[in-house]
């Protein structure tokens, strides 16, 4: 999208397009709660979140419900009345006058209220249970640990269970309105009993093989959005990329605005297919269902005709039972059409239900870590940060990308880590930030282990600058100041930490300095390039008090010079850099690909296939003519 390029824009949308747009089969679904059991669960939602609307709402369709036989009933004593009285003149219009009041009573409240204050109780009602269920959502998608947020399946979820709030809303809807159609058809099958009781069981039964045939539609329409999940979302990505900003460059050098248009219409095209398919078949299965109402009507209508004929039934009871017969195979077809809604929106409502109530190792109690304990940070840091044997392996993966790493970074010490692209070390900051938890092993911070640390206390004590950083589209002091919420209020803080970016000086020639908006999404930002983008977010990481810097590859985007600078600007904030400086206390880790910025280390790791293959300083690990050597000649050759 347009808000969210990164440093690298080639190699990250490579990544994502394969991941999104990579066909991957469904796996089974397992059978879960039934219709009632989530029709239950929103009631519980909407009562709790809106008892006033809900209790409107209740009484409304109440109403609703009693009206059409409270109508028919009253039209047979109007007609009795009305033929009984015929010629009386106006003695006889006085009698009939309170019927046809009674009548229009009875329109006003099946019809009137329900019309006029319904719509805004559910819009209430959606307002209520969205500000509850979404709250819940985000909260529950913040708590999700970072391997499981990154892979399609969280997606897939995250994607089913949007617009809790409206999901539930629509299912109480239904359940209201079905649940008054059918006290509407059962209060009009009742005063059939004067034709003959068996006419009440024929029009009540029938509603039965129509409610299993719903709801065995339901089962396989909850299963066929089950499964086109995943394809809508690769056809939603296929339509950010067609629409978004950055992304603009190279699909017009590449040509693939128009592969990409034909993939969504084909895509389109396919989800149209199938859904219009599975709709085909099932209007097909329930012509023999829909048939039904008017067979049943056309044989109790027969029967009207030969009681009247036979003087067994008043010319009242017929007029309005005959009239009821419509009544009644509108509330059939109305009771069979918002049961389909049920079944649809009770499919929905289940994936709400499978976010919110999911696994509770999904689940976990602090966002940092799957197991949140009640110990600070030690401040100031006396031993630091430390690996011991930590193991980490990705979901699905064959091997683990971390084997066995031991390492230690102490107070005030500048550590490089490096390697090839694919050996681990992204993982490795992942795991020392607490964002990823290790299969085996442990890491720990003055001894104490990061999973008994309490909530929020490692992600205050630390911070970060990746090559793949988010462009905050706020206004520039804003983009800067999220680095730490807590001073992002303070000017003095978010110049110091713009001057350590080395953002300041192109920050204050903007329009409005540090109030100027930047990027496309507020009127009238600034646009930036890509390397004053990067000079943000190293600036947002110099915004908090934190005892340990991670770099992880901050400036790649920016020329060898410029990188080195601001390896420098970190350096420098390690409180260790120059004769007579203070004692050293943060530390200082430092990922990069160019091996001059790893000469500022005091120390260097160099990462092999998820291992430390060697370790020493920049001098030491030339001198031992390996690994390190090797790339170092091999980089060295490009300024020559």
């Amino acid at each position: 999208m347009a808000s969210s390029s990164t440093a690298s824009t080639t190699p990250a949308a490579a990544e994502r397009a394969s991941a999104a747009l990579a066909a991957s089969a469904p796996g089974p679904r397992r059978r879960g709660p039934g219709l009632l059991s989530h029709l239950r669960f929103a009631l519980r939602a909407a009562f709790r979140d809106a008892p006033g609307p809900m209790a409107a709402l209740i009484a409304l369709q109440i109403g609703a419900a009693l009206g059409p036989p409270a109508s028919i009933a009253v039209t047979q004593r109007l007609v009795t009345v009305a033929v009984d009285t015929a010629g009386h003149g106006a003695s006889g219009f006085d009698a009939v006058l309170p019927w046809l009041a009674a009548l229009l009573a009875t329109l006003i409240l099946s019809q009137g209220p329900v019309w006029q204050f319904r719509e805004p109780l559910l819009q209430r009602l959606r307002q209520r249970l969205t500000s509850d269920l979404e709250e819940r959502r985000l909260a529950l998608a913040a708590r999700m640990p970072l391997w499981e947020i990154e892979g399609s399946e969280a997606q897939d979820r995250l994607d089913r269970s949007g617009d809790p709030g409206g999901k539930v809303q629509r299912l109480v809807e239904d359940g209201l309105l079905l649940s008054a159609t059918g006290v509407s058809a059962l209060g009009v099958s009742l005063l059939y009993r004067v034709v003959s009781p068996w006419v009440v069981l024929v029009f009540v039964g029938s509603f039965v093989p129509l409610a299993l045939h719903e709801a065995a539609e339901g089962r396989k329409w909850d299963t066929f959005t089950y499964e086109q999940t995943e394809p809508q979302r690769r056809t939603a990505y296929v339509d950010r990329l067609l629409t978004g900003r950055a992304e603009q460059k190279e699909l017009r050098v590449f040509g693939l605005l128009g592969h990409l248009a034909a993939r969504w219409r084909e895509g389109r095209r396919a989800l149209r297919a199938e859904r219009r398919g599975l709709k085909r078949a099932m209007i097909v299965r329930g012509l023999p269902f829909a048939a039904l109402p008017w067979a049943t009507g056309l044989a109790v209508a027969v029967l009207l005709v030969y009681r009247l004929h036979a003087h067994a039934l008043g010319i009242g009871a017929f007029v309005a039972l005959f009239g009821g017969l419509g009544s009644l195979s509108g509330t059939r077809g109305m009771f069979g059409y918002h049961l389909g809604e049920m079944s649809e929106h009770g499919a929905e409502v289940a994936h709400v239900r499978t976010f919110l109530e999911g696994e509770p190792a999904k689940r976990p109690a602090d966002p940092d870590r799957s197991v949140a304990g009640t110990r600070p940070f030690p401040r100031p840091m006396r031993e630091g940060l430390r690996c011991e044997g930590v193991v980490f392996r990705y979901p699905g993966a064959e091997r683990p990308v971390l084997q066995g790493i031991d390492l230690r970074l102490r107070p005030g010490e500048r550590l490089a880590v490096v390697g090839e692209n694919g050996c681990g070390k992204s993982t490795l900051v992942k795991v020392l930030l607490g964002l990823y938890r290790p299969d085996a092993g442990r890491v720990t911070v003055d001894g104490v282990d990061l999973a008994e640390l309490a909530a929020g206390e490692l992600h205050a004590a630390v911070s970060a600058a990746y090559q793949d950083y988010w462009r905050f589209e706020l206004t520039a002091g804003e983009s800067i100041g999220v680095g730490d919420t807590r001073a992002m209020g303070d000017p003095d803080a978010v110049r110091a930490a713009a001057a350590a970016g080395g953002a300041a000086a192109f920050v204050e020639a903007l329009p409005q300095g540090f109030a100027t908006p930047v990027g496309h999404v507020l009127e009238g930002a600034a646009d930036l390039s890509g390397g004053q983008w990067q000079r943000l977010a190293l600036s947002r990481a110099m915004m908090r008090d934190a005892e340990v810097l991670i770099l992880d590859e901050p400036a790649a985007a920016l020329d060898p010079k410029a990188e080195a600078g601001v390896y420098a600007a970190f350096a420098a904030a390690s409180n260790g850099v120059g004769d007579g400086a203070p004692e050293r206390r943060r530390a200082v880790l430092m990922i990069s690909h160019r091996l001059g910025s790893a000469r500022m280390a005091d120390r260097v790791a160099v990462l092999r296939d998820g291992r430390i293959a060697e370790e020493g300083t920049h001098d030491e690990l030339l001198a031992a003519g390996g690994m390190y050597a090797g790339m170092w000649e091999e980089q060295a050759q490009w300024y020559r």
